[in-house]
């Protein structure tokens, strides 16, 4: 009986307190976490072959993380309704319904954002907790033998002797051992603590999905989606409209397919033991890279650790027949999209890269062929730091007017959540009225274009933008012959592509003051 509670508490003890909170948490990323942080950290901080491999390990972490806020809610509070079987048997047809009006709710309050949210259910959660540990008491105390868990050799001789564990007072228990572990009295308000409490934990996972796809989105993983600041106070507190809704329909999808827990259960495993086999790999790759004494000592202690991650996938694989292949063909599908948009976007870039100049092509062909100077600031966005831009060669080439201040503004993402206000911003003179700003943000940063550009006055660009006209490439992509991008793959780009946010919303651009500049490129 103890050898088998030892398991798992240790199992328990070890993963969260001595893997997430003494090694994980110690490696940050300038404050920030999770999968996309951890190998932003690593690819920064590691040179070796294999170095190609540590963007593909965190794009798949960060896939299988989107299946897991899918399951997340779908369990958690599918999970927590199910205690309506003990209360009343004949509700028991209702729990589907009742979760999926939960869910529902759940989704559509995260508009007013996570700030608001976290103030509201702060009260609750120390109640929960309170209540688990009366309940760890109560438990206790019907069985004190259980306190030998605590002894790890038990957990030791157990995992050597058994391949699986049992529950231990009342086996038929296994359909709902939570809440069988509370007295009768106390079902009632324990199903409804539980039900809100599983809102909250998946509050966190969905607040979570968002700070991932902001994080993507910097990165250049995703294409542009709408992100909405929640929060004056706050720069994490965001919430992505479009996501939301899928994430929504998603797992209001599993929950009527499944229709109970217990399946849901098998596909929530698996991604919860791939997605820490990711982190773990990840981490290790970061450790190895690093020379500080304390840091070996890290990573020989992570290693047993990423032992017991391997444990957890190799059980859980085995569920994969029985649902746990839905967040693996999720996580499948969202990494097809990221690599799809980033292999994309890089050709794409290529190609325009090709039909811009440099700077000194440029001067010398507009000395030789004056164009007319009309008053003003252009403002030209180009992702090209060392050359004039295509939209800055068609605007002269077949307008024939360059304005008397031209700024090239060229914004970086750094592989560092933040950057500090003032020291993100260099500007330099290309010549003849012609000035290049390269501002670099981090992946946690709004791209606010006016505010960068204010940035760019204070570090000595001579004339004010506040009246500037922006000029933007709109570009007509069309499927090509070439052969080295599947078809299928060309059309997914494209179809992802014209999709995309309008690129004046995401740099915090009045529509009123942005010209846009067409052409086609041919993938």
């Amino acid at each position: 009986m103890a050898k088998a509670c030892a398991l798992i508490f240790w199992a328990l003890a070890l993963t969260i307190t001595a893997k997430y909170l003494l090694i994980i948490l110690r490696n940050d990323n300038d404050g920030e976490g999770g999968v996309l942080a951890l190998t932003a950290l690593a690819s920064s901080q590691t040179m070796s072959k294999y170095q190609v491999l540590i963007p593909l390990l965190g794009l798949a972490g960060c896939a299988l993380f989107y299946g897991d806020g899918v399951i997340t809610p779908a369990v958690t509070v599918l999970g927590a309704v199910e205690g309506l079987h003990l209360v009343a048997p004949a509700l028991r047809d209702a729990v589907v319904p009742i979760a999926v009006i939960v869910l529902f709710g759940l989704f559509k309050i995260q508009k007013r954002g996570t700030g608001a949210l976290g103030s509201m259910f702060g009260w609750i959660m120390l109640l929960w907790f309170l209540t688990l540990g009366a309940l760890g008491v109560y438990g206790i105390l019907k069985l004190p033998a259980v306190v030998a868990a605590i002894n790890p050799l038990f957990a030791i001789h157990f995992l050597w002797e058994n391949s699986g564990v049992a529950l231990l007072v009342e086996p038929e228990a296994i359909a709902n051992p939570f809440f069988h572990l509370a007295p009768d009295w106390f079902l009632v308000p324990l199903v409804l603590l539980a039900t809100v409490a599983a809102v909250i934990a998946s509050q966190a996972v969905i607040s979570g999905v968002f700070s991932m796809t902001q994080q993507a989105l910097r990165l250049g993983f995703l294409p542009s989606v709408r992100v909405i600041q929640s929060s004056a106070a706050a720069m994490g507190q965001i919430y992505v409209p479009s996501v939301n809704w899928i994430l929504c329909l998603a797992a209001i999808g599993l929950v009527v397919g499944f229709g109970s827990s217990e399946g849901l259960a098998n596909a929530y495993g698996i991604a919860v033991a791939s997605t820490m086999v990711i982190e773990t790999c990840l981490l290790l790759v970061l450790l190895r890279g690093r020379s500080h004494w304390i840091d070996r000592v890290l990573f020989y202690c992570l290693l047993p650790l990423g032992l017991i991650d391997a444990v957890f996938f190799a059980a859980n694989a085995t569920k994969i027949p029985q649902g746990g292949w839905i967040p693996l063909l999720a996580g499948a599908a969202v990494f097809l999209v990221m690599r799809t948009w980033t292999r994309g976007r890089v050709r794409v870039s290529d190609m325009m890269r090709r039909e811009g100049r440099s700077d000194a092509k440029f001067l010398v062909a507009i000395e030789l062929d004056p164009p007319a100077r009309v008053p003003g600031l252009a403002i030209f966005l180009t992702s090209d730091a060392s050359g004039v831009p295509r939209t800055l060669i068609r605007n002269v080439r077949h307008n024939g007017v360059l304005h008397e201040h031209t700024v090239l503004l060229t914004i970086k993402t750094e592989s560092v959540p933040k950057i500090v206000r003032g020291g993100r911003t260099t500007v330099s003179e290309v010549g003849n009225g012609v000035f290049r700003v390269i501002a670099a943000i981090g992946f946690m940063d709004s791209p606010d274009v006016p505010k960068l550009l204010r940035d760019a006055e204070r570090r000595g660009l001579p004339f004010r933008t506040e009246d500037a006209t922006f000029f933007l490439g709109r570009e007509d992509i069309v499927v090509g012959t070439r052969r080295d991008m599947a078809t299928w793959r060309k059309r997914l780009f494209l179809f992802l592509a014209r999709n995309a946010q309008f690129a004046g919303e995401r740099f915090g651009i009045a529509p009123s003051r942005i010209i846009e500049i067409g052409g086609q490129v041919e993938l």
